[in-house]
């Protein structure tokens, strides 16, 4: 599912290196599927192909309720079951007040919901799909509050149900209550912050400046480490940047831009190295880097990043393998013409 991705033009370096000799992994072993290593998905996703919801069941039970592993692994299900629910259906026959199952049905109604729609621009989409669109996710609060009932502690009903507001055009006074509701269960979550703020973005029930204030708000409530600076980075790049070179390279020099990817930085230097969003806030951070012309610390987030190019902002492009490389050579190319300070 996403919410609105563009392509961008490539734009690749004519120059190149041999990877090799600087330590990165060669274009031919980088993965376009995953932004980095996920060994949950690796457990989950074959339990998923054989229809194991048992051991499905038995591996969530051992993550933590607020975990971020969690409300990753919940959702990669609730995307899979989109496409096939038999195990979904089996699993919530034989355990009808599973909170795990009901909040993996809420995930694959709202990801079935957004594959009937389309990520497309809101003029482009046919009656026939609004319609199924908004069948589809009408569903969802009552799966939510079903599990809410059964569990009314656990966070991740609510954070489920965020991406099911969004599509059913709530007010903003509907989704504060829902946000407090989810702070209060699992304060400083990346996931609900990440959701929240595409609520707050001015193409969905927002503005500029109500999506800035939330955001800023909630950066600065978090601990460092909360890995929440990665979506500042974000904003900045799709709501803030300026059309035009010359005003894109000031922005891209500026004060504003050059704080967030220091800040970005920090925050990833604190997180826990096993965070399951860490390797996003890197393929935030090398971009960014490479754009303001901080080279020495993009290559620093490329070597962290090892073999993994599947995240924005690599997915805008056409060839997001291409434009990962050719990032990645620029950025050593211009450190080697600076004498490699």
């Amino acid at each position: 599912m996403g919410l609105f991705n563009w392509r961008a033009k490539d734009a690749g370096s004519p120059r190149t290196i041999d990877p090799a000799a600087y330590g990165y992994v060669p274009a031919a072993q980088l993965r376009a599927d995953r932004a980095g290593p996920a060994p949950d998905f690796d457990v989950v996703d074959p339990l998923v192909a054989t229809g194991n919801w048992p051991h499905l069941a038995g591996f969530l039970a051992t993550i933590a309720m607020t975990s971020e592993r969690r409300f990753a692994v919940l959702s990669r299900l609730g995307n899979a079951a989109a496409g096939n629910d038999g195990w979904l259906r089996q699993w919530l026959a034989a355990d009808p007040r599973s909170v795990n199952a009901l909040t993996v049905y809420a995930e694959s109604l709202v990801s079935a919901a957004w594959d009937i729609r389309t990520s497309d621009r809101a003029q482009n989409v046919s009656r026939e799909q609004w319609t199924g669109f908004f069948r589809v996710l009408r569903d969802v609060p009552d799966v939510c509050r079903r599990a809410i009932d059964i569990d009314p502690a656990d966070p991740a009903p609510w954070i489920a149900l965020q991406t099911g507001a969004l599509g059913l055009q709530w007010s903003n006074d509907e989704y504060r209550a829902l946000w407090s509701e989810i702070s209060a269960r699992a304060p400083h979550s990346f996931t609900a912050t990440h959701r929240a703020w595409n609520y707050w973005r001015p193409r969905w029930f927002g503005s500029l400046e109500l999506m800035e204030n939330f955001l800023e708000t909630a950066i600065a409530a978090a601990p460092v480490g909360s890995l929440l600076t990665m979506t500042r980075i974000q904003m900045l790049e799709e709501e803030f940047r300026p059309d035009g070179d010359e005003a894109r390279q000031a922005f891209y020099a500026g004060e504003r831009v050059n704080r967030a990817l220091s800040a970005g930085i920090h925050d990833a230097a604190a997180g826990d190295p096993g965070h399951v969003k860490l390797p996003y806030l890197r393929h935030w951070l090398a971009y960014g880097l490479s754009r303001a012309g901080r080279n020495r610390e993009s290559m620093n987030q490329f070597f962290a990043i090892g073999g993994y190019c599947g995240a924005d902002p690599w997915s805008w492009y056409s060839d997001p393998a291409d434009k990962f490389t050719s990032t990645r050579a620029d950025v050593t190319l211009r450190w080697e013409d600076a004498g490699r300070p």
